[in-house]
């Protein structure tokens, strides 16, 4: 494991975050909302009124290292966050600490477990009182940070996000994984809040970190950072495991492993494109982004399926998201039309994406404003259950209706005013996050996220399960990328006409 203090993702902004959204105070969609003032972009000055509560003085996290278990506190008795600096050296010292005597029996593997095989075992751990302690000490901290060794490029890092080494406590909303490589990961459940604007949060702090907190050499800047005084220690917590299970840990981990659904592929692409020649082809960049991947789709598979891409409900108490149900006639037609060579002129097949990418942009509007069709449906099939009534066209839904091969989502380009002109900068590109990646629930399922970096990289994540029979993530993220120039070849082509309407 290199010295953790080249790690620049470990910055003081990062952790005040980290404790901010797991743990010490649930973070509901509402409690969201009053961060960001009811949408994705926070007000002014509120994020560290955020996060100087009095709630995240006995904030702490867990330190998870080669099967060993660490509590650190975030504040020293002052009440001051753990610089950096202190925070690297003391990951160093349990790093040094768990290598000279590594736990081969981790139970955070048996969090991997299908869920009633995993609440069995819980319930076995859990029944020794000092094991309960501990399991208490996990709940209820702000997130886990694991460190990972044996990886040492950047494809290495993807690849282990598929294949975690079994050592991610999976059972924990919030996650904060660095590997030996220096790169980190986040996993974030979507459940408990808005996932992918977290991606985006963390992004922007990894970005101000390694822009302000950082020497040219990529060491944390000590000058930064008032020192602290009077800090706790960490301490390591145990765990008991009870004979029954310790017998069995290796066939336990062989079950697990057995596991058709659980190793990932992730292929990550980034594509350069340019923004000013989608405005003046009258699209929005998103649901220009949606044609051009659906096309994609169609391009590889040769056929037209069912896709989610989720749109916000922010603005409603309590809303989440919904599905903006992307598939439509004049998307279907775009796909198809782009198939046949030669029998269109580039106008027309411009005009085509434009429809496409334009509905799509007016379906995402009225599903932010609650008039998209999928939560209604469900509160119809609520009713018709609890009430008795049969209904063929409502069971569908629900059923084949729910069956979506292609799963998209995008994230915010940025959530913190003072990123915006980092973002402007070209050379900022490969400190940015990835943007994020959802595995599929199903074998030949696709999940691919976006996000626009620094003005004109996009980048792409093309997930699915390792065991796909049609399905290949690196294939079709490699259709992804030809699909997007093909289409700029085209506009270019196009808008370089002196004929072209450019209104």
């Amino acid at each position: 494991m290199p010295p953790l203090e080249g790690c620049v993702y470990l910055s003081s902004r990062v952790l005040e975050c980290a404790a901010a959204v797991q743990g010490v105070i649930p973070m509901e969609m509402e409690y969201l909302k009053n961060i960001t003032g009811g949408c994705r972009v926070p007000l002014k000055g509120s994020i560290d009124s955020f996060m100087w509560t009095e709630s995240f003085k006995e904030a702490y996290c867990i330190v998870h290292i080669k099967g060993r278990y660490f509590k650190l506190y975030l504040h020293d008795s002052d009440g001051q966050l753990l610089s950096p600096v202190l925070m690297s050296h003391l990951l160093k010292e349990m790093y040094d600490e768990a290598s000279k005597n590594p736990n081969e029996m981790d139970p955070c593997m048996y969090s991997y477990l299908k869920r009633d095989r995993w609440a069995e075992i819980h319930q076995i751990l859990r029944s020794d009182a000092h094991n309960e302690q501990v399991f208490q000490s996990v709940a209820r901290s702000a997130f886990v940070i694991h460190l990972l060794d044996g990886i040492e490029t950047f494809q290495e890092s993807l690849d282990s996000i598929g294949d975690t080494q079994l050592q991610m406590w999976c059972d924990r909303s919030l996650n904060i994984v660095v590997n030996s490589a220096g790169y980190v990961y986040i996993c974030c459940e979507h459940s408990h809040c808005d996932a992918v604007l977290l991606s985006s949060l963390y992004s922007d702090l990894f970005l101000i970190g390694k822009t302000y907190l950082v020497t040219p050499e990529g060491k944390i800047d000590a000058s930064k950072f008032s020192p602290n005084t009077h800090f706790p220690d960490y301490k390591e917590i145990r765990w008991n495991i009870p004979r029954e299970l310790s017998s069995s840990y290796q066939e336990t981990k062989q079950e697990i492993l057995r596991n058709p659904n659980l190793k990932t592929r992730l292929c990550f692409k980034r594509i350069y494109v340019d923004k000013s020649l989608i405005k003046v082809s009258g699209m929005g960049p998103d649901s220009f982004f949606q044609s051009v991947i659906f096309w994609a789709y169609y391009k590889k598979h040769r056929k037209i399926v069912n896709a989610y891409q989720p749109g916000t409900l922010m603005f409603f108490r309590k809303g989440r998201t919904e599905n903006t149900r992307p598939v439509n006639r004049a998307k279907v037609e775009f796909v198809t039309r782009m198939e046949d060579d030669g029998a269109l002129s580039d106008a027309e097949r411009v005009e085509l994406l434009r429809k496409s990418a334009n509905f799509q942009h007016q379906q995402t509007r009225l599903a932010s404003v609650g008039q998209g069709c999928d939560r209604h449906l469900f509160g119809l099939y609520l009713i018709a259950k609890g009430t008795g009534v049969q209904s063929d066209f409502l069971d569908y839904v629900f059923s084949e209706g729910m069956d979506f091969p292609l799963c998209t989502s995008v994230c915010p380009t940025t959530l913190l005013p003072e990123v915006k002109p980092l973002l402007e900068q070209e050379s900022n590109v490969p400190f940015c996050s990835i943007g994020g990646q959802f595995r599929p629930m199903e074998p030949n399922q696709y999940g691919i996220v976006y996000m626009t970096v620094c003005g004109k990289a996009l980048n792409v994540t093309v997930t699915d399960l390792e065991c796909s029979s049609e399905s290949n993530a690196f294939e079709m993220g490699d259709t992804i990328e030809q699909c997007f120039y093909q289409v700029f070849d085209l506009l270019t082509r196009l808008h370089s006409s002196p004929k072209m309407d450019r209104n």
